[in-house]
């Protein structure tokens, strides 16, 4: 089994601990959330598509119009960081996914039709 050290906020480190689906925080802004949240996610990815688990990973903001206003650019800049995450993802304009196509990155906004937004892009994106 191979090991990684992850640097995250010591305030952030409980929120990462334990097996949740969901994972959430709040706060103010310079905290590190966007870019721990960003890193992890992609670390997680790498656990499931290396597992042989398939899935999407869902990135959503309260509002977003385009991937311009989304967090596609921190996840990338997050997946740079670590070399390991680098080489192990592709990373296109439009697109993050992992190599072996198990796991890649949907970007939507909450606020409105989530549900047909993200059933379509799901279908959409079938043949990734």
């Amino acid at each position: 089994m191979t090991t990684a050290r992850i640097e995250l906020p010591p305030k952030l480190i409980p929120v990462f601990s334990g097996d949740y689906r969901y994972r959430g925080s709040y706060g103010g802004r310079g905290s590190g959330k966007t870019r721990s949240f960003a890193k992890m996610s992609a670390i997680r990815g790498y656990i499931f598509a290396e597992a042989g688990i398939e899935g999407v990973i869902l990135c959503g903001r309260e509002f977003m119009n385009s991937l311009s206003e989304s967090s596609m650019e921190k996840v990338k800049q997050a997946i740079k960081s670590e070399l390991w995450l680098d080489n192990y993802y592709e990373m296109g304009e439009n697109y993050i996914r992992t190599r072996n196509r198990r796991v890649w990155y949907m970007f939507s906004g909450l606020r409105h039709n989530i549900e047909y937004q993200i059933q379509g892009a799901y279908s959409d994106s079938v043949d990734r």
